[in-house]
């Protein structure tokens, strides 16, 4: 996780997006989770794709569960976890996923940020 927030950032930082920064490292901690927590059986890697332009962020991730997410309503608040898509959802300009049969991987979340 710690390796993904930090390309992440140098990526956005190289390109001039400082105003992008928090929130993308937020969104790219809670999609990389979301995708080795439900994705990955017993931790096997994902992968991470980042795509940057002038003005946006996309972040890419790829895992091998067909289940794509599903925005769900918020956990009470003693709840340890069920946060990270709400914050993806309120921080991204828009979010998704999509089956992508590549390299023995099953489907791919990505949220853009811009």
């Amino acid at each position: 996780m710690k390796a993904a927030r930090e390309q992440v950032a140098r990526l956005v930082l190289a390109h001039g997006l400082d105003a992008l920064l928090d929130d993308i490292v937020l969104v790219t901690s809670e999609i990389v989770t979301n995708a080795i927590t439900h994705g990955s059986p017993g931790g096997v890697a994902v992968l991470l794709e980042v795509a940057v332009t002038t003005d946006s962020v996309r972040v890419s991730v790829h895992d091998y569960s067909r289940e794509v997410p599903v925005l769900r309503g918020l956990p009470p608040d003693s709840a340890q976890s069920g946060r990270g898509l709400h914050l993806i959802d309120c921080l991204s300009k828009s979010w998704g996923a999509h089956a992508c049969p590549r390299d023995g991987f099953a489907k791919v979340a990505w949220a853009e940020l811009a």
